[in-house]
């Protein structure tokens, strides 16, 4: 039997069931990752990547959505990179790329209005942050792959989701995937908010939108698609 493979992962040295996640929404329990500590790179990524060999996985997709923060994203990414060989497993490993959204599913400023001044002030400093433009993802991107990539550890386009992507932004990733033939992996419709988010937005169908813009290939891996439909 050959090795599996982990379609979907994040890489995380510290698990979600620590904060009680399990068969949870993720809405209820995403913004508790801002609160876990941050862990040596090199060790967090032999923890998840040896814990999935034991598991019979011999490649690993990566959607590095939280990075530790010690050093620079390419110098991170070498370091896990370095634990992918060391354990001995194939990686793909897909950038977080977002910039939209960053509290709810709509505008930030009436949750914040509503909080008092203190909570205001702590709720900004994690969570409402300028974002890179489409531009300097992809440079970021770039810089990632000349830091890490190589024989078994893929870098990879990473959109958290079209709920935190902006549509510059997804054309921005389809382009550059269609220029340069790098993958891309990305969530969709993973919660029924989500779903309901992606009708009201793109009343046409969010699938269909992302096949307009060019970013529907056999480049592209999406994760999750509890909620998608026939149509």
């Amino acid at each position: 039997m050959p090795a599996l493979v982990n379609a979907h992962d994040h890489g995380r040295a510290i698990r979600t069931s620590s904060i009680g996640a399990d068969a949870k929404p993720l809405e209820s329990w995403i913004h508790y990752l801002a609160l876990f500590p941050a862990v040596d790179p090199y060790l967090a990524a032999c923890m998840t990547f040896a814990n999935g060999a034991l598991g019979g996985a011999g490649t690993i997709m990566n959607h590095y959505t939280r990075a530790q923060g010690f050093t620079d994203l390419p110098t991170e990414a070498a370091e896990v990179a370095r634990a992918a060989r060391d354990v001995g497993i194939r990686a793909g490993f897909a950038v977080s790329m977002k910039d939209r959204n960053p509290l709810v599913y709509g505008p930030s400023e009436p949750i914040l209005a509503a909080l008092p001044a203190p909570l205001r002030a702590e709720i900004e400093a994690r969570f409402i942050r300028p974002p890179l433009s489409p531009q300097d993802y992809i440079r970021l991107v770039d810089d990632v792959a000349a830091a890490s990539a190589g024989p078994g550890f893929d870098v990879q386009y990473g959109p958290n989701g079209v709920q935190w992507c902006s549509d510059a932004l997804l054309r921005a990733i389809a382009e550059a995937s269609g220029r340069t033939g790098r993958r891309i992996h990305m969530h969709l419709l993973e919660t029924r908010y989500q779903r309901q988010w992606a009708d009201a937005n793109y009343p046409g169908g969010v699938v269909a939108m992302l096949d307009e813009i060019g970013l529907l290939s056999p480049r592209l891996t999406l994760a999750h698609c509890v909620w998608a439909r026939p149509d």
